[in-house]
């Protein structure tokens, strides 16, 4: 019976619950809801999320890049359409524009930006980058790509 507790033990406290998913200390999820203008202005992909890019994608070779305007319009170019499974979709690579807002995360602990565009005439598509604050570099914006635990992830930064 020892055996068993101490494995439950030793899991509870192995386990991701008590720890930051992304693995980096310098990271703070953002607890109170950041001015618009800290967001506005143009964000760019950082060198791990271009190298997690081409792993998937070996001809890619353009720079994303997503602009934030203060009238809460949005400009996305060249933006990699991964699946729900982290996997690029028959179109790889998109240009998009519509609305963004700043909005509580699900949980109502944290806030989010959130795209909302049109693919095609009749789908409409948002995504959900959760915002961060990094010591080096301020705000940043974090969208994981499949499961969160397997540390794929676009992260961008102003």
């Amino acid at each position: 019976m020892k055996k068993i507790n101490y494995t439950f033990v030793f899991l509870i406290l192995a386990s991701c619950h008590f720890f930051n998913p992304i693995g980096e200390s310098s990271m703070k999820r953002v607890e109170v809801k950041p001015e618009k203008q800290k967001l506005i202005g143009e964000w760019e992909l950082d060198s791990f999320s271009y190298s997690f890019i081409k792993e998937q994608e070996k001809s890619f070779t353009e720079k994303t890049l997503l602009v934030l305007k203060e009238e809460g319009k949005f400009l996305l170019e060249n933006f990699p359409n991964h699946d729900t499974f982290g996997n690029l979709t028959e179109t790889d690579f998109i240009d998009v524009d519509g609305e963004w807002t700043i909005r509580e995360s699900s949980n109502k602990e944290f806030w989010d930006l959130k795209l909302e565009f049109k693919i095609n005439q009749d789908r409409n598509r948002s995504l959900v980058f959760q915002l961060y604050d990094k010591k080096d570099l301020g705000l940043i914006l974090w969208k994981s790509i499949g499961d969160p635990d397997s540390g794929n992830r676009l992260l961008f930064k102003k």
